[in-house]
């Protein structure tokens, strides 16, 4: 119904979407996305549960990668779809150095985009893989920028805002 009075509102499909894919009607969901994403290509959110519910409830690498592909192009400033690309370039494609780009390209977006867990998953994994020294350059990048932020509090608004640490 709400689709039906507002069909170039986003945020109805979106929510259609969510329903259908806890009820496991990927099809329809995906349909939603689409059509969500048709309104409101720049919105990061329903390209990050698109995509996500590709990759982890279908299992289907290749189409997550298609939508992450265009999702960063339309939001290329959401630290978290760069994020969650990187994992699963990572964890399931087996591909630690296209997903350290994917990182380094969420870490580069301006500072009021920062994404704190980005550095905490990608510390994460360079620890695992044995990459000691990595993961402490990454987390202290994080602690910087957590001590920019908190001195940025301090500033009038709009200050520095795309400064990079």
């Amino acid at each position: 119904r709400a689709v039906a009075l507002a069909p170039r509102d986003y945020r109805s499909w979106l929510a259609w979407a969510v329903l259908e894919r806890h009820c496991k009607h990927y099809s329809a969901a995906a349909r939603c996305f689409q059509r969500g994403t048709a309104c409101a290509p720049g919105n990061p959110h329903i390209w990050y549960v698109w995509a996500t519910m590709t990759w982890k409830d279908l299992q289907d690498h290749r189409a997550a990668r298609r939508l992450f592909e265009q999702a960063t192009t339309c939001c290329p400033r959401s630290a978290p779809l760069w994020m969650e690309w990187a994992m699963l370039e990572w964890d399931t494609a087996g591909n630690p150095d296209r997903a350290r780009e994917l990182f380094r390209k969420g870490a580069d977006v301006p500072r009021s985009y920062q994404h704190p867990p980005l550095y905490q998953a990608w510390a994460q994994r360079e620890a695992a893989a044995g990459n000691t020294v990595k993961a402490k350059q990454v987390s202290q990048r994080a602690l910087q920028l957590s001590k920019n932020a908190r001195q940025g509090s301090n500033r009038p608004s709009g200050a520095n805002k795309d400064a990079k640490a």
